[in-house]
């Protein structure tokens, strides 16, 4: 893992680390019962959501943008698991072609963010786990072919800005000006953008989006941004091994993306080290 830029007090409240393989037909709910049976003392609540759409990051023409797809090989339920710890500080997603382990501060805000490597480590072992399970029941391994990276950040109203259109404050990329003055500062401001992830040799293989949007803080009601960061990298090596690199790769890309979006008054907010 390359060294990146790191901050004292980063505002980042959850992590996710994601892989999507090759769909996996029979993967219903007795077998989810079954893989819930496995990990049950660590995560003790199991609940069932709606299927994550399958992700497609496409290149080649510079309008090109991400296709989302779902599709099922059998009449089996399709549902995706949720396993959450008591704490609801990590969980685990799995549905029949996605496994994502998350880290988020839940109702806790003085919990501290463990860092990547931790939050990775805790992603490949439960991920070595799963893939296990599904050799052995019959499903077959899971072969990669995208990994997603996601941050969610909050930042709350400081010295820096206090009203929402003055994202700028917040993001280098956002200016806020008009050319002529007729308009005034803009009542609110959602941003999207995109980048393209390359390799070494600048290939895209990834893309980076970028959200922004205003919203209130629950427990008091103070305004913030919530800045979310989401990396899609293509899997190579479609093993484990290469699963594990295509995160590194949009991890780094992410977290270097970030200080670079963000305005150095932040920086300072946040402890840039």
């Amino acid at each position: 893992m390359a060294e990146g830029p790191t901050f004292r007090a980063p505002p980042v409240v959850e992590v996710a680390l994601g892989v999507q393989f090759e769909p996996l037909g029979g993967l219903g709910i007795p077998l989810m019962a079954q893989f819930w049976e496995q990990i049950r003392d660590r995560f003790p609540k199991w609940t069932q959501h709606p299927l994550i759409p399958a992700a497609m990051e496409s290149f080649g023409s510079p309008m090109a943008v991400p296709l989302n797809v779902s599709f099922s090989l059998r009449n089996d339920p399709m549902i995706r698991s949720m396993f959450e710890d008591i704490a609801g500080n990590h969980l685990i997603q799995v549905q029949n072609d996605r496994f994502v382990h998350n880290w988020k501060k839940e109702q806790d805000q003085s919990l501290v963010y463990p860092r990547y490597p931790v939050v990775r480590k805790n992603f490949e072992a439960a991920f070595q786990h799963f893939a296990k399970f599904a050799g052995e029941h019959g499903l077959g391994e899971p072969v990669a072919t995208l990994c997603e990276v996601a941050y969610v950040n909050h930042v709350p109203a400081s010295k820096v800005w206090g009203r929402y259109g003055q994202l700028g404050e917040v993001l280098a990329s956002f200016s806020g000006h008009t050319t002529d003055g007729f308009l005034a500062e803009p009542e609110g401001v959602d941003l999207n953008l995109r980048y393209v992830i390359p390799d070494l040799d600048g290939r895209p293989v990834g893309r980076l989006h970028v959200a922004a949007r205003p919203v209130i803080r629950r427990v008091d009601g103070t305004p913030m941004f919530k800045l979310d960061l989401t990396a899609r990298t293509l899997v190579e090596d479609r093993g484990l091994t290469g699963a594990l690199g295509a995160l590194d790769k949009g991890h780094d890309f992410l977290v270097n993306a970030f200080r670079s979006i963000t305005t150095k008054k932040m920086h300072e907010v946040w402890g840039l080290e």
